[in-house]
């Protein structure tokens, strides 16, 4: 795994963390984080909405 896919996994398991602080005090069900290149780390972090569109509609020019 490189520096980078480290560094973007623990800032997901942040933003999961943070979420369910969140959940505590509010109506929060959605976590949205993640885009098309790590969206599996995204998902195994709690993501429930991911970016896709370079995933579908390929790089922009």
């Amino acid at each position: 795994m490189t520096f980078v896919e480290t560094h973007i996994i623990d800032m997901l398991n942040r933003s999961h963390s943070v979420a369910e602080i969140l959940k505590r005090y509010s109506d929060v069900d959605t976590l949205s984080m993640g885009m098309s290149h790590d969206l599996e780390s995204a998902i195994q972090n709690g993501a429930t909405f991911v970016r896709v569109g370079t995933g579908i509609f390929g790089v922009r020019n």
